[in-house]
This record gives structure tokens, sequence and C-alpha cells, in this order.
């Protein structure tokens, strides 16, 4: 009876140090995939306000706003996900205050990112209530340096063709943050300009997108066939999460064609129902991209390209992504 009883309670210990760990897990990944979407909106909109902030009106306020809250809710995400690396990696809430831990994550690239994340919306958000030509240079460069922290940390740090993964890691990213980010301020313009203003502004985002796309798919077709050693690893987690991302885009893709093609032209002449669609669309737009984003977070946080197993260490990969 007595063994019994004690194998009961080990057994009751394991699954309760099971139910921390997984309690962890989701805190710290659910909080990394929030600061994601924070950042690319915040940048996005930075970007979106640089390239027609000379055409707004009555939307700039409030394009601004967004931009501001998104970059402050970043800032704020972003401490707290690095507060809680930790936390994960002792599957304990009570590590948070573990100095050896703390020490561990200070040692490590993951500070450096987390250091131009930080810096970088902190610009960004502090810039945005003045429009002049030293606020708007010092917004840009905050975008900038958010975006340089995703190459700081992550599979691009250790693999051996990593100056190449950088540049291509780079270009991906912008090019995600400006179609995600510019998302939620078409939705603003529409409802806030006049028709005029409306369609020159919606008419420039599509030029624009029609560059950007492209250079998203392709640089992350490159990075997918780099970081991916053969063809079988697409069977793998890290491969099936990548593969949902590419079914994502591809849905994506058919939405904003949709919107380039019938959707705008139509505004153009005033067809009232072709403006609520594009609002839809739109909407349906930025709800994917959140999710593509989601789905990178804990595709990169959970998972690592087969070829790449065996090469992390805690000076390299403290958040394992």
């Amino acid at each position: 009876a007595g063994r019994q009883s004690g194998s009961g309670s080990g057994t009751s210990s394991a699954d309760g140090r099971a139910r921390m760990y997984l309690a962890a897990d989701l805190l710290v990944l659910t909080v990394r995939a929030a600061s994601f979407v924070a950042l690319f909106q915040a940048v996005g909109a930075c970007l979106f306000l640089a390239l027609f902030g000379n055409v707004l009106s009555s939307a700039r306020s409030r394009v601004c706003s967004l931009a501001k809250w998104s970059a402050l809710a970043g800032v704020g995400l972003t401490l707290l996900h690095y507060a809680l690396l930790p936390v994960r990696m002792a599957g304990s809430f009570s590590a948070m205050f573990d100095g050896s831990l703390d020490a561990v994550v200070a040692h490590s690239n993951v500070e450096s990112a987390h250091v131009f994340r930080f810096a970088g919306l902190a610009l960004l958000g502090a810039s945005l209530d003045t429009e002049s030509l030293f606020h708007r240079a010092t917004r840009l460069l905050g975008a900038g340096l958010a975006l340089i922290s995703f190459p700081l940390m992550g599979h691009t740090t250790i693999h051996e063709l990593r100056p190449l993964l950088v540049v291509l890691l780079l270009l991906h990213v912008s090019a995600a943050a400006f179609w995600f980010g510019s998302l939620a301020p078409l939705r603003i313009v529409s409802y806030r300009e006049t028709p005029a203003r409306r369609q020159q502004i919606v008419e420039g985002f599509s030029s624009y997108a029609v560059r950007a796309v492209p250079v998203l798919l392709l640089s992350g077709a490159l990075m997918a066939g780099t970081l991916l050693g053969t063809p079988g690893e697409l069977l793998t987690p890290y491969g099936r999460m990548l593969c949902l991302k590419t079914l994502l885009f591809a849905v994506l893709l058919w939405l904003a064609s949709l919107n380039r093609a019938r959707l705008v032209p139509a505004m153009a002449v005033g067809d009232a129902q072709s403006l609520n669609r594009f609002r839809s669309v739109v909407a349906t737009e930025w709800v994917l991209l959140v999710i593509v984003i989601v789905a990178t977070a804990l595709m990169t946080g959970l998972f690592a390209p087969e070829s790449l197993h065996g090469s992390f260490s805690d000076g390299h990969e403290v958040d394992a992504h």
C-alpha cells in the first residue's frame, strides 16, 4: 500500500510538473506571438505614414494613434517576453527570479535582439506626435531597429550561410510588415478620407504591394530552401508549419489580387458596394496575416529545421527559435 501511495504521489508530482511546463510554454509563446503582431502593426503603420502621410488628411491622427499604441504595446510585450524567458527555460514561474538563468539570457544573443526591438519600438512610439523632419526620420530609424532585431537571434544566427539568410530575413520581415501594417490604416482611410484621396491612397498602396509581395514570397522561398536540407523535411513539424504558412499566403494572394483586379477599379467609378467589399476583404486579409504571424511565432519558437538540430547552445538559442 505504501509503495502504491508513493507511486501515485510520484505520478501526481510528475503530472504537476508537466502541466507547469506546458503553462510556461503557452504563456511565453502567447506573449511572443502578441509582440510580433504589435511590432509588425507599428512598423507597417509607420511605413504607411512615410509613403502616404503627405496625402492623408482626416485619417492622419487615427493612423498615427494606431502606430503609437501598437508600438507601446510592442514595448511592453517585448519586456514581458524577455522577463519570462527564464520561466520557459526552467518550466517554472519561480525561475523568473533565478539569477543564474537571468545571467544565461543576458549573455545570449537574445538580449541584444530584445534591446534593438525595445529601442526601436520606443523610438517609433515616441516620435509620432509631431510631423517634423526629425521626428519622421526618428520613427523610420525606430522601425529599422525593430526589424533588425529579427536576424539577431533565431535560426539564422547559427547557419553557415548566415550573411545570405540575414539579408533574406530582413527583406522578408520588411515586406511582411508593410503589407500587414498597412491594412488597418487602409480601412481607416476608407472611412475617413474623401473619395479622391481614398482612391489615390488605395491605388498607391496597390502599386507598392505589387512590388512587396514578390519580395516577400521570393525571400521566404529562398530561406526555406536554405534552412530545409531535403524535401523530406517538409514532413517534420517545422516543415508542416511552413506548409500551413504557405497555404495561408496563397489565400492572401488571392484576396489581394481580388482587391487589385476588381474592387479598386470599381471604387474608382464610385461603386458603393465595391467599397464595402473592399473593407471586408482588407479585414479578412488582416485576420489571416495575424494567423500567419502567430503561426510563425509558434513555428520558430517550438521547432527547428532538422539540419540545425544539435547546433543550439545557450549562447545562441535561449528562446529556441
